[in-house]
């Protein structure tokens, strides 16, 4: 199963993240595809996952010129996406997720935070935010501009982070529990500078969650709704943003759009539509 892919936005060249969602497999594949279509092994990685968190959606970015993706402790790095290259360690285990605001490489792996200006270099940011190394959903997003914040979750704990000054960060808890949303995980982030947050698809029918940036606390989206009135029903498990859009995907392989305005996050508010053709 693909879980995640990005473009090369010079060469079009797509790489996408592989594994196997139907077993303790650790066995991860590396892909590329030149028309999105087509998908060619660029290389295969035994003991590439996590066997014990399948949920967590490994990545794989475009920054700074490179396709960057991580394989438990290992940072994996590729100009093509066919020759990959272990540029660092960052130690931990493979529960682990990959972001990049343009500026900056975010990694949320084990119970740690770590951001990078250059991979090869020391992070400008890390900081320990868990006890248990070992929960699974990992997510992590960071706002797109200056002061930098960021969203790091996993299962059971949610926190937003504001660099210190001196390679740390301060922490805020915005108070998740594993029991608030039973059966839940934090699967995809998103950050919105229009909407000033982050919203979180978490592989649930229930909708989405945001985090505004300055809260402390979290707002459960319930009964996403259509222009005919009929609500997304099946699971949300992917979520994208631009200047001027939401996108969301769900498990049944429909893609829904709707205006990157405070209004598509109000209930019964009619403002998705179902866009493209379903996939598998």
């Amino acid at each position: 199963t693909i879980v995640d892919t990005c473009r090369d936005p010079d060469s079009g060249r797509y790489v996408a993240v592989a594994k196997d969602l139907t077993h303790a497999s650790t066995r991860a594949e590396l892909l590329y595809s030149d028309d999105g279509e087509t998908w060619q092994l660029g290389r295969a990685i035994n003991g590439g996952l996590c066997q014990a968190n399948p949920q967590t959606r490994q990545t794989v970015v475009w920054y700074k010129g490179k396709f960057i993706t991580q394989m438990q402790a290992n940072v994996l790095v590729s100009e093509d996406g066919i020759k990959w290259d272990i540029v660092a360690d960052l130690g931990g285990k493979g529960n682990s997720m990959i972001e990049t605001n343009g500026e900056q490489l975010i990694f949320n792996s084990s119970k740690t935070i770590r951001v990078y200006e250059d991979i090869t270099q020391s992070p400008v940011l890390e900081k320990s935010y868990s006890t248990n190394p070992n929960v699974y959903g990992k997510a992590v997003s960071g706002t797109n501009a200056q002061p930098y914040k960021y969203l790091v979750m996993d299962r059971d704990t949610a926190y937003v982070m504001t660099p210190d000054g001196a390679g740390g960060a301060n922490v805020n808890s915005v108070g998740i529990k594993a029991t608030d949303r039973p059966k839940a995980f934090p699967i995809d982030i998103a950050y919105s500078a229009s909407l000033k947050g982050w919203i979180v698809a978490d592989g649930t029918t229930e909708g989405l969650l945001f985090f505004d940036e300055n809260a402390e606390d979290i707002t459960y989206l319930h009964t996403l709704s259509m222009a005919d009135g009929s609500t997304i029903a099946p699971k949300i498990n992917a979520v994208a943003v631009n200047d001027a859009m939401i996108i969301i995907g769900t498990s049944d392989g429909a893609m829904y759009v709707a205006a990157n305005t405070p209004e598509a996050l109000e209930a019964g508010s009619g403002s998705w539509s179902e866009v493209g053709t379903r996939g598998n």
